[in-house]
């Protein structure tokens, strides 16, 4: 430890130096430029009307040999691997601000192909909510239910993924509740979790949101630019 400074006293006469008169207006400015940009990031903040909406018309869906759902053309020449918790935050903010921007940009164009993995890393109710999204997956609703999901997420393990909530937006979504209920309590639902987890295991992935694209690994809610520079690379490279 460094010995502590000594310090002189002050004669009883001395002054103490009053603040300086320049320091306070220049802080209120500081204050009011903070603010002002808060105020304009809020307003000009994307809005998005309606409910989430991420499979637009016509873009192809399908399934991986392990079962695990896509979204895009087969042909395309980049694959993203996605893995995500249905109450995961970070998850979350990816799906509702980023995911749409990157599907209107790369997917619908045939250039990527989005392979997405349920893993169920936060707790019961993380499982809960990706077997759910398997039972809309077997009805041909997974991205809808998706959608779904990540709208209505509300902290973690609080009882908002249960299964009457879980049932009630599958018939939101057109499916029939009494079958969807079946479906959820059957054993057959963990396959998409299991499935999720056991890819997550062999690429290495510990947290979510994790992205693969054709073959490197990142982690962390990435930005629009961030992901789309992995993608050039990888349509760069080919």
């Amino acid at each position: 430890m460094n010995p502590r400074r000594s310090r002189t006293p002050l004669p009883q006469s001395a002054a103490r130096p009053h603040p300086r008169a320049w320091l306070w207006p220049a802080a209120t400015a500081a204050a009011v430029i903070v603010l002002a940009a808060g105020l304009f990031a809020f307003v000009n903040r994307p809005v998005r009307e309606g409910p989430l909406s991420l499979a637009p018309a016509g873009v192809p869906r399908g399934v991986t040999a392990t079962g695990e759902p896509t979204l895009g053309s087969p042909q395309a020449r980049v694959v993203m691997d996605e893995f995500g918790d249905f109450q995961c935050p970070y998850c979350g903010g990816f799906v509702r601000d980023t995911e749409p921007r990157i599907i209107a940009a790369y997917v619908r164009s045939g250039k990527v192909r989005i392979v997405w993995h349920s893993v169920a890393f936060i707790g019961p109710e993380s499982v809960l909510a990706a077997r759910a999204a398997w039972c809309a997956q077997e009805r041909g609703k997974f991205w809808e239910y998706f959608a779904v999901l990540y709208e209505h997420q509300d902290g973690e393990n609080t009882g908002t993924f249960n299964p009457a909530r879980l049932e009630r937006w599958a018939g939101d979504l057109g499916l029939d509740r009494a079958a969807f209920a079946t479906c959820l309590a059957s054993p057959r639902s963990l396959a998409g979790p299991l499935a999720g987890t056991r890819e997550a295991q062999n690429a290495g992935i510990h947290e979510t949101p994790a992205f693969i694209v054709n073959g490197r690994t990142a982690t962390g809610a990435l930005t629009f630019d961030e992901l789309s520079a992995l993608i050039a690379q990888a349509l760069s490279a080919r």
